[in-house]
């Protein structure tokens, strides 16, 4: 624990101080909480969880599900059963401001980041890829997708329906779809949208920022933090990251990014910067994305 309470502390830090340095606004955390989508409030545990989509949402979802009595087991159910269940589970947009002053002091806040890069090729993967994981959901992920299709590479544009034989998105057309301004999905979907943007890390009073690259150690944490590990264990079968360092981890990431040409890398690593930034993820620079993409 020790340990852990070392490496905590310094994410916290590091947090608090790029806060003062680029979060130039200071909205009431009461009006904040108006708007946020998945802070997940457990009254009993005083837990207060923000999951973000594709950084083990689906996990903590489980875990959150057993800690509210809607499952007896992180193993329970099927993993959309486990998403359908947590919808039973207060928000913290759902509090009285009265009450949610009372647990802006009282409970452990929690986030968790991940890398940018490795969070948009999950989003891609799992959703828009013609190999998309989330069998439930990718035909209406696809139907986006030809969308996207149709707008940059415009000799396809009579395409009309969503076809398994035809549909060819590629983490390119993805790409350019996320550094384009100009669609609001590209924006405000919970799988892309920028971190920062969805759980407002300088305006609500985080406890634990956990990484998804360290994220069973952090689980096994907050599990003992808030003295719930003799109830509840994290599924370790699920969202398993490993411990590569940046460096290595980043490498691995631009075999996938090879083909996109670099400007439009550096218009997506722009796009999340301040991501990068608040949870200490070194910004690559053209130089060493030039070396990782073999130019």
């Amino acid at each position: 624990m020790r340990i852990q309470e070392a490496i905590q502390a310094a994410r916290i830090q590091h947090l608090h101080n790029m806060c003062k340095k680029y979060h130039t606004a200071a909205p009431n955390p009461i009006e904040v909480a108006k708007s946020t989508k998945d802070i997940l409030v457990n009254e009993k545990h005083k837990i207060a969880m923000c999951i973000t989509a594709k950084i083990a949402g689906k996990s903590w979802k489980r875990v959150l599900n057993v800690l509210a009595g809607l499952s007896n087991s992180t193993l329970e159910d099927a993993s959309w059963k486990a998403v359908i269940k947590a919808r039973k589970i207060k928000r913290v947009r759902q509090v009285e401001p009265e009450e949610l002053t009372r647990m802006l002091q009282e409970y452990t806040f929690v986030m968790f980041t991940r890398h940018p890069l490795s969070r948009t090729l999950s989003a891609f993967n799992n959703k828009m890829s013609p190999n998309a994981t989330d069998y439930r959901n990718r035909k209406s992920f696809w139907r986006l997708g030809y969308e996207i299709i149709k707008e940059y590479r415009p000799w396809v544009s009579s395409l009309k329906n969503p076809d398994p034989k035809t549909y060819d998105l590629t983490i390119h057309d993805f790409v350019r779809f996320l550094i384009d301004q100009n669609h609001n999905r590209s924006r405000t979907d919970n799988h892309w949208i920028e971190n920062y943007k969805f759980c407002h890390p300088c305006d609500f009073p985080y406890t634990v920022i956990g990484k998804y690259e360290t994220l069973l150690e952090d689980a096994k944490y907050i599990l003992k933090l808030t003295k719930v590990d003799d109830i509840v264990n994290f599924p370790e079968s699920e969202g398993f990251a490993g411990n590569s360092t940046q460096s290595s981890e980043l490498r691995k990431l631009m075999s996938f990014y090879h083909q996109i040409p670099i400007d439009d890398l550096q218009k997506l690593i722009k796009r999340y910067k301040l991501d990068y930034i608040l949870f200490n993820y070194t910004l690559p620079t053209e130089t060493g994305l030039q070396q990782w993409l073999g130019i």
